[in-house]
């Protein structure tokens, strides 16, 4: 019997669980944390702190089924208007507050699709974050880019603007697949992103990749990765796709019986591993690959990659400011989410209010859980004696949840001193074992397929 099938027979991977972004998960958020949470823990940080930034464009020219993001169609050019008027205002609200000394390390525009503004669009937005915020000369900025939408005057404008990082969605190029998913991008429109972001200096792309979608093949994802490995972009993601209809309304759209089963999926998962590994990238936690040398590649080798909202990343900041409706915002003290809704959002901010609308307060005990979760979504293993070195004794904590890991997962986990490891299917295996080390009751709604 494979380790393919003793995966499926032990159930194991038809649990769904968190995605593990942060811990405490947006599940356990509250309205009793808000605008003067995020106003009080903005003021309270450290002079000499640096932070990253996040910056949420919600709409995007045309709705994908398969998404289940916050997201929301463009109704008006004056609509978008608006909404830029008001984050104009949070951006300036929030230099208001941040203390002398603070500077900011990233930027990272998602949504949506930022490639939705206009040239002159892009230019005020980033005058106003760099005229407002404390940006640190060089700052990584990397922008979600969609290749379908993406003008010259618009790449020119991100170049300009100081864009060091593209992330480029295309998901599978097959045309069924496409048709299923409401989502239609050529591999000639794809190729000519790439080139107009490479010849104006964006000196990283990543590309992303969905596999267990509707109709999804191994020959279809197989052809997919061909032409991506093509472009030679610096890293790739593979995600699962996750089907959550009863949250993202779009994906009833998406018929269950198209989707793959499990065993399908996990040999979907098999073969873009095997294919990008081929392809001589390294791996990157549980869904990322990078080119040997890229700054994703190294933290991984050194123990410095670290796990958030916007995904892997070389290190993380004191703090995540996250600026538009819906984005979250991590400091040292907790959580601290934005409105949902883009009518409260700009009411809110015309106001002048905050729009932050829920969060969470963090113990110490969610601080010792966080870092192990993040350990075993990083690394695929729990260094106890670190957790000592950071938190002191009150690290014992996990004891219970690493004695859970060895009776739930057998020989696929092994302890050894202070040491937890995941020793097989590290990628597959690093939710289900994090959740032994989770002590808040699950959402299900918010939960997906552990492959």
């Amino acid at each position: 019997m494979t380790s393919r099938d003793l995966l499926i027979e032990s159930g194991i991977l038809d649990r769904k669980v968190p995605r593990y972004l942060s811990y405490p998960t947006a599940a356990q958020f509250h309205e009793g944390i808000g605008a003067a949470q995020f106003d009080l823990w903005t003021e309270g940080l450290a002079p000499g702190a640096r932070v990253d930034l996040y910056v949420h464009i919600p709409f995007c020219p045309e709705l994908c089924w398969f998404c289940a993001c916050r997201t929301q169609g463009a109704p008006s050019a004056r609509a978008v208007g608006g909404y830029l008027d008001a984050l104009h205002r949070e951006i300036e609200m929030v230099g208001a507050r941040m203390p002398a000394g603070v500077t900011v390390a990233t930027i990272h525009w998602g949504g949506g699709s930022p490639t939705i503004l206009q040239p002159a669009q892009i230019d005020a937005l980033a005058a106003r974050l760099r005229s407002a915020l404390p940006v640190e000369p060089g700052a990584a900025f990397r922008v979600e880019v969609d290749p379908r939408h993406l003008q010259p005057a618009r790449a020119e404008a991100l170049a300009k603007a100081g864009m060091t990082g593209a992330i480029l969605g295309v998901l599978d190029f097959a045309p069924e697949v496409q048709q299923a998913v409401g989502r239609r991008q050529s591999v000639a429109q794809t190729e000519a992103a790439v080139a107009m972001l490479r010849s104006r200096g964006v000196g990283s792309v990543g590309i992303e990749l969905v596999y267990g979608l509707p109709h999804q093949s191994i020959r279809s994802l197989s052809e997919t990765l061909a032409r991506v490995l093509a472009l030679a972009p610096d890293r790739i993601a593979a995600f699962g796709y996750a089907h959550v209809p009863w949250m993202a309304k779009r994906q009833r759209m998406i018929e269950d019986r198209h989707l793959p089963g499990l065993a399908a999926r996990l040999a979907l998962h098999e073969a873009a591993s095997g294919a990008i590994l081929a392809g001589g990238y390294l791996p990157v936690g549980i869904d990322h690959f990078a080119r040997p040398g890229d700054p994703l590649a190294r933290a991984a080798a050194s123990g410095a990659l670290r796990r958030g909202f916007c995904g892997y990343s070389a290190g993380s900041g004191d703090a995540l400011i996250g600026l538009g409706v819906s984005s979250i915002s991590r400091f040292p003290q907790g959580f601290v989410q934005n409105t949902l809704q883009t009518g409260v959002y700009r009411s809110r901010l015309a106001a002048g209010g905050g729009a932050s609308r829920r969060g969470i307060a963090l113990g110490l005990e969610d601080r010792v859980r966080a870092r192990a979760i993040e350990m075993l979504m990083c690394d695929f293993r729990l260094d106890l004696d670190a957790l000592r070195a950071q938190f002191g004794d009150f690290a014992r904590l996990l004891e219970r949840g690493i004695a859970l890991a060895g009776d739930r997962f057998g020989s696929a986990v092994r302890r050894r001193g202070g040491v937890l490891e995941i020793v097989a299917d590290g990628p597959l295996l690093a939710r289900p074992v994090a959740q032994t080390f989770d002590v808040y009751p699950a959402s299900p709604a918010r939960l997906v397929l552990a492959v």
